[in-house]
């Protein structure tokens, strides 16, 4: 996702501004997005059994008497008649290269998993709530403030869209400047604003008047 913003915010402020933004090495971005190089073939071991003899292995595997055994058993039996053919690594290798072999064990396989992401559009959506503790006016007394709102109007329906954090960077403040930054391009989205143009205004006006954030929602026209 940080290659991403960098790739929209650096059409208007340019590739290396961005970078410095967003806490990421401009080479690391170049890296990233370039082209990576075919992987080097590997070099076939000079020991390594001909596929005469491979084929003699896996015949010997799929015999009557050591189809139903493990290649362990298999490897000892051969040493017990005075014959060898392979390693008992390479009667597995030999296996696996024809689908032959897998986990018995019944393990759980996980599915991959993506933190959600709740977004309203309208009103009664979505809506969140907090709790805060606060002190009472006597000793060992405190107050518990509820607060139940519509995300739509908190955040959506004002034109902001919140985050508060960002995967890719390699330091908490990148990370938290990432997250601001997506925020502010996907608020831009929301009301309707070209992100690569909202961030060059927004610079601008940062730049006349230091200190100051300019919001999505204050550019959108009526």
């Amino acid at each position: 996702m940080t290659i991403e913003t960098v790739r929209e915010a650096g059409a208007t402020l340019g590739i290396a501004p961005a970078c410095v933004a967003l806490g990421l090495p401009t080479a690391t971005y170049y890296r990233r997005i370039g082209p990576k190089p075919p992987p080097e073939p590997r070099p076939s071991p000079p020991r390594k059994l001909a596929v005469e003899e491979r084929a003699a292995v896996l015949e010997v595997l799929h015999a009557p008497g050591s189809v139903d055994l493990a290649p362990g058993q298999v490897y000892a039996q051969l040493l017990d008649a005075e014959r060898y053919l392979c390693s008992e690594r390479t009667m597995y290798r030999i296996l696996e290269e024809n689908h032959e072999v897998r986990e018995r064990r019944d393990q759980l396989r996980h599915p991959p998993y993506a933190a959600p992401e709740l977004l309203a559009t309208a009103p009664n959506q979505v809506w969140s709530w907090d709790i805060t503790k606060l002190l009472g006016p006597a000793k060992w007394t405190y107050f518990y403030a509820y607060v139940i709102m519509d995300s739509c109007e908190a955040l959506a329906c004002r034109g902001l869209h919140n985050r508060k954090n960002q995967y890719g960077s390699r330091s908490e403040r990148g990370t938290r400047v990432a997250a601001l930054f997506y925020s502010l391009i996907e608020s831009a989205k929301l009301v309707g604003l070209e992100p690569g143009a909202y961030l060059a205004e927004a610079t601008r006006r940062a730049i006349v008047t230091p200190g100051t954030v300019t919001l999505p929602a204050a550019l959108r026209t009526p």
